[in-house]
């Protein structure tokens, strides 16, 4: 919490991205806030997102950023 006010705690974990962020946030948390990477649809298609599997599998309010 530094000027804004605003309360924010920063965890370090390992495991799988996707699983670990949302584990992490049904455990106690209100809501994630993550950042995209951008990609086409098409790619994302393709390849996956953890963006994607954060808000598919997370029980709590998910805000993405672009």
């Amino acid at each position: 919490m530094k000027k804004t006010g605003i309360k924010y705690n920063t965890i370090m974990q390992t495991g799988p991205v996707a699983s670990t962020i949302s584990n992490v946030a049904n455990k106690g948390y209100d809501m994630v806030v993550m950042g995209t990477k951008g990609r086409t649809a098409l790619a994302d298609l393709l390849i996956g997102s953890v963006a994607q599997r954060v808000v598919a599998t997370c029980k709590k309010p998910v805000v993405l950023v672009k």
